[in-house]
C-alpha cells in the first residue's frame, strides 16, 4: 500500500508544500520519494491553492496512494500562519475527494501515539534516527516529519 506524508512551510520568501510517499508492505516499508512543490509566488494566493491541489491530486493517482498523513501546526506554536492553515485545508479537503480511503492530520502527540512511540521529537531533531533510515541527518526537518507522518498514517 501506498502512503503519503505531507508538510506545508509556508516560508513568504519560498513557500512549499513537503510531501514524502512510502511503500508498506508486511511492517516494512520503502521509501518511493521524498521532493516537495515549490508554490510559485507569482499566482495570486486562489491560484497558488488550486496549483497544490491540482498537484499532489497528480501525485496521488500517480502513484495509487490510499492512506495519508497531514503534519499540522502544534497547538502551541507562537505566530500561527493563516497561510500555512489555509493550504492545510485544500489539502483535507483534496483527501476527501481523492482515491485517498484513510488520512489523519498529526502532531507530535498523534504520530507518538500511533507509532507507540514516544521518540517522535528526538527524530525530528536528529537526536535519534527514525526506523534506521540511512542518512536520516540528511533529510530536511520537513522530509523527516513527513516520512514519519507517511509511516504513522500506515497504522491508521
Amino acid at each position: 500500500m501506498h502512503t503519503i506524508g505531507i508538510r506545508i512551510s509556508p516560508s513568504k520568501a519560498s513557500p512549499k508544500v513537503y510531501y514524502a510517499v512510502i511503500y508498506d508492505q508486511d511492517s516494512e516499508f520503502e521509501i518511493i520519494k521524498c521532493s516537495y512543490l515549490h508554490i510559485p509566488l507569482s499566482l495570486e494566493i486562489p491560484e497558488q491553492l488550486a496549483y497544490i491541489r491540482t498537484n499532489l491530486l497528480a501525485i496521488i493517482l500517480q502513484h495509487n496512494i490510499t492512506q495519508a498523513g497531514l503534519r499540522i501546526s502544534e497547538t502551541t506554536a507562537k505566530t500561527p500562519s493563516v497561510y500555512r492553515m489555509n493550504i492545510e485545508g485544500v489539502v483535507q479537503e483534496l483527501f476527501a475527494n481523492s482515491t485517498i480511503e484513510k488520512y489523519s492530520v498529526m502532531k507530535i502527540a498523534q504520530m507518538s501515539r500511533l507509532l507507540e512511540d514516544a521518540n517522535i521529537k528526538k527524530y525530528i531533531e536528529t537526536d535519534e534516527v527514525f526506523a534506521e533510515i540511512d542518512e536520516w541527518d540528511s533529510y530536511k526537518l520537513e522530509e523527516r516529519e513527513c516520512l514519519i507522518v507517511a509511516c504513522a498514517s500506515t497504522v491508521i
